[in-house]
């Protein structure tokens, strides 16, 4: 895929590549980038993720962690309505609309303290805004703003690894090198 996209105009931004210690395990996270040669702004193309034993790549990171801690785990919390910011691809087809969901306010004191009695919906929700926000933090150059939305994605990670009892592969299929 990166070999298609680093081609004819336009190349592939391989963003920094973050390492979120997890319980006892490590979460590796990298943003690619896509730039077309005249354009000033690159675009957030896909999200990688890899534990020790797995690697996903999505649209964004709610869909990445989605496709790491399958779809099972959301069906069965009875959480579809999460699904709107996947796309069908990433998750097995149907029609699902691929609209992101709108990015968090800055977390409170009160927020933080909501994660212990947070869904697994609301755990990759909170996952995924922390980590836009953390981005446009980066961009902005504020180091103390993106610091304390990279604290509290891993916050919001290990409440995720408790809940679910752990990152362990699923059975849910790879995506096609077509993505």
């Amino acid at each position: 895929q990166m070999s298609l996209w680093n081609q004819s105009g336009s190349s592939v931004i391989r963003g920094n590549l973050l390492v979120i210690p997890i319980g006892d395990s490590l979460l590796y996270v990298e943003p690619l980038y896509l730039q077309a040669q005249s354009g000033k702004i690159p675009e957030l193309k896909r999200v990688i993720l890899a534990t020790a034993d797995r690697v996903v790549m999505a649209e964004n990171l709610g869909a990445a962690l989605v496709s790491l801690f399958g779809r099972d785990s959301v069906d069965a919390a009875g959480l579809t309505d999460l699904l709107a910011f996947a796309p069908p691809s990433q998750l097995g087809g149907g029609s699902i609309e691929t609209s992101a969901p709108a990015p968090a306010a800055a977390p409170t004191p009160a927020a933080a303290a909501d994660l212990t009695t947070a869904s697994v919906a609301d755990l990759i929700v909170r996952a995924n805004d922390h980590y836009n926000l953390a981005q446009d933090y980066l961009r902005a150059g504020n180091w103390a703003a993106y610091g304390a939305e990279m604290d509290a994605l891993q916050a919001t990670l290990n409440q995720l690894v408790q809940l679910t009892g752990g990152i362990t592969p699923t059975a849910t299929p790879e995506p096609s090198a077509s993505q």
